[in-house]
């Protein structure tokens, strides 16, 4: 299944980028980070600090709005706060291939170089879980309950410093409950959060 999923992802990758290439489309290349947490494993904060990158293809709608998706590498989880040397740092690593669809709206039209300076954007996104790693106790003797398949909502915001480079922050959350057996306790309600900060390059 994991050999599947890549090999998926990879297709997709390739067939975005020479769809982004026709006439009409926007295509960008995405690099950043993730800030993550879980609700619900016993750990607070966004400190779970991971890696996203992928590439985003976009087809205007009108003028100042566009409808678009983008693949995804994204690291998801948790961790306890820095803490003094020699105590226990609990972490939590949730591996991603993601496939958000987005709608934004766009504003701050620069004439001379034909480009929007700011976008605001929503959305939803699937995921799929190919691989996990902790050392949670609360987790790690059970990490084949952890589902799958995810489904989330994202916000977003954007500036655009040139034409082909742009800032973004996201925030996601997900819909479904990570963890898929109830018979564990303390671990049915957990729930994904993270914000992601990214460079993307507009081909």
């Amino acid at each position: 299944m994991k050999k599947l999923s890549a090999i998926l992802f990879q297709i997709l990758f390739v067939l975005s980028v020479q769809t982004a290439q026709s006439q009409g489309f926007d295509a960008a290349l995405i690099l950043g980070a993730t800030a993550a947490q879980i609700d619900g494993d016993g750990l607070v904060g966004y400190h779970k600090v991971g890696l996203t990158g992928g590439i985003r293809a976009s087809y205007p709608l009108e003028a100042k709005s566009d409808l678009g998706l983008e693949l995804l590498f994204s690291q998801r989880g948790s961790r306890s706060p820095l803490s003094e040397s020699g105590a226990l740092v609990n972490s939590t690593t949730l591996n991603y291939l993601e496939i958000p669809v987005f709608y934004n709206y766009k504003d701050w039209y620069q004439e001379e170089e034909g480009y929007y300076k700011v976008r605001a954007e929503g959305g939803l996104s699937y995921g799929y879980l190919f691989s996990v790693v902790s050392n949670n106790m609360i987790l790690e003797e059970g990490l084949d309950n952890f589902r799958r398949n995810d489904l989330s909502v994202h916000l977003g915001l954007s500036y655009s410093i040139n034409k082909r480079i742009s800032l973004t922050g996201r925030w996601t959350r997900s819909f479904l409950r990570l963890w898929e057996s109830p018979t564990i306790p303390n671990v049915e309600g957990l729930i994904s959060y993270f914000l992601t900060f990214r460079l993307e390059y507009h081909l």
